[in-house]
C-alpha cells in the first residue's frame, strides 16, 4: 500500500486536516466494530429479504456514467454481479454505487455510522453500492469524502488532481489493473494504490482522479463531503 494507513484511534482531527484533508489520500483502519449492525443489514440475504423488490439506479461502470438504468435490486444481483468478463467494456457494464433513493432506504442508511474526522462538521451525502467480484469503476474525479468497504475488499488507486492521468474511458477497471489497457506512459507513476478490507476507509481529496477494483463480492458506502 502506498497510501498511509492509521488505526483511527490514533488519528487526530489536527492531524487530519493537517496532513491530509487537502492534502493526500489516508487510509483509517480498525473500525470494523463501528458499523456491525449495517454490515449484518448488507448480507446479501439481508439486502434481498428486506430490498429485493426495490428499484434501484443503475449506472455504467466507465469514466463519464451517463447511462442511467432502473431495476430491482433483485434484478441487479440475479443477472449483473457475476465476475468481470473481459469482453465486456465500461460502457456496456451496469454497476450500483449511488444515486440511492434516500427517503425509501432511510432506515438502512440510519445503520451507518461514519468516520470520525472530516464528517462532523460539514453537510454529507451517502452513496451505497453492491458490487460482483472484479468489477469497478475507473479513472473519475469528483469532491473530497471517504469511501468504507462493509463487505469485501476493494483495489484503489488515486492520482493527483494535475496533470490528468491519461486512460481510455471505456476500459473496465479489470481491464486497467491487467495492463490491457493501461495508462500512457508516465502516468502510472504518480498513481498511489491501496486495498480496503472491511471496516476500513479511504479519503480522496478535492479533485484526486481515484479508480477501484472489487475483488470480492462487495458491499461500499461513500461519504461525500
Amino acid at each position: 500500500c502506498t497510501v498511509d494507513r492509521v488505526h483511527w484511534t490514533e488519528m487526530t482531527a489536527d492531524r487530519f486536516d493537517g496532513q491530509y484533508r487537502d492534502h493526500k489520500p489516508v487510509v483509517l483502519t480498525g473500525m470494523r466494530g463501528r458499523n456491525d449492525a449495517f454490515r449484518n443489514a448488507c448480507a446479501k440475504d439481508v439486502l434481498l429479504r428486506e430490498w429485493g423488490d426495490k428499484d434501484i439506479v443503475l449506472s455504467t461502470a466507465n469514466t463519464h456514467s451517463y447511462l442511467k438504468v432502473t431495476k430491482t435490486l433483485r434484478e441487479y444481483v440475479s443477472s449483473h454481479t457475476a465476475p468481470q468478463r473481459l469482453d465486456r467494456r465500461g460502457d456496456e457494464t451496469l454497476i450500483w454505487f449511488g444515486d440511492n433513493n434516500h427517503t425509501e432506504w432511510r432506515s438502512h442508511f440510519d445503520l451507518y455510522v461514519p468516520p470520525p474526522f472530516g464528517t462532523s462538521d460539514a453537510d454529507v451525502a451517502y452513496s451505497f453500492g453492491v458490487g460482483g467480484p472484479h468489477s469497478g469503476v475507473p479513472l473519475h474525479v469528483h469532491g473530497p469524502g471517504w469511501s468504507e468497504t462493509i463487505v469485501g475488499r476493494k483495489r484503489w488507486w488515486l492520482s493527483p488532481p494535475k496533470p490528468k492521468p491519461r486512460f481510455h474511458p471505456n476500459a473496465t477497471s479489470l481491464e486497467w489493473a491487467l495492463g490491457l489497457k493501461p495508462l500512457q506512459e508516465g502516468d502510472e507513476g504518480r498513481m498511489l494504490e491501496c486495498t480496503i478490507g472491511e471496516g476500513e476507509a479511504v479519503w480522496f481529496p478535492d479533485g484526486w482522479w481515484h479508480a477501484t477494483l472489487n475483488l470480492d463480492e462487495s458491499a461500499f458506502i461513500s461519504s461525500f463531503v
